[in-house]
């Protein structure tokens, strides 16, 4: 299954009131190599921003609301490595997709999401993918719960634990063979900021007590 699947396997597997009675159509708004034309049919519901995106270009999805897009689809890289051994799981090569300079200029997807949330009223902000250890997890639940109140429930949370063990490495993640334990547990340690009164949580990656998380987001118990 390609990244374009999957993602339209999760959107697919909202309830059927957060779904357009159209087609969904996954399509790049913004593409360095095309020099930033948009590419979107009339029937598109979703529009993917590349996370390499030139900052005054992330202007045009203003204009997405008029040509009806139901979400808003982010990526997330932090640092690209110069050199990357890893294998990319969604191309037929293996090989990362994009050459030197196109895909480093990478914004941070969680503060660009925000800025979506800030620029428009209507399409739903979908990461895609948020890579869960690249991130400490109160701090995350916060700017999550964040962005949801200010997009007032818009946020789609779509998570990932990663691929690129170079980039784990040089954002000092947690161990890249740990990825997997380490995505369920600060999932879990979400739930339970976004949900309890008084939260407190004791895992093997994360632990935190007697505190208070406020305010929750505003999609109950949590957003999909």
């Amino acid at each position: 299954m390609n990244l374009q699947a999957a993602l339209l396997t999760a959107v697919l597997a909202l309830p059927a009131a957060a779904l357009p009675d159209r087609p969904i159509v996954l399509h790049v708004l913004y593409n360095p190599a095309s020099g930033g034309d948009a590419r979107l049919s009339d029937n598109a519901a979703i529009t993917h921003v590349t996370n390499y995106t030139a900052g005054r270009r992330v202007l045009k999805v203003a204009g997405s609301e008029t040509l009806g897009m139901d979400f808003l689809a982010v990526s997330d890289h932090l640092a690209i490595p110069h050199r990357i051994a890893s294998r990319y799981p969604y191309t037929e090569s293996g090989g990362y997709p994009g050459g030197p300079g196109e895909r480093d200029q990478c914004l941070e997807q969680l503060t660009m999401v925000t800025f979506l949330a800030g620029i428009t009223s209507l399409p739903r902000l979908l990461t895609s993918v948020m890579v869960v250890p690249y991130r400490s997890p109160v701090h995350t639940a916060k700017v999550l719960a964040t962005i949801d109140v200010l997009s007032r429930g818009r946020l789609v949370l779509g998570c990932g634990a990663g691929w690129m063990r170079e980039e784990f490495e040089a954002v000092q993640a947690p161990p890249f063979e740990r990825r997997g334990a380490v995505t369920d547990e600060y999932l879990s340690a979400f739930k339970e900021l976004w949900t309890a009164q008084s939260p407190s949580f004791h895992g093997e990656f994360c632990h935190f007590s007697d505190i208070a998380f406020e305010p929750k987001p505003v999609q109950r118990p949590y957003p999909p």
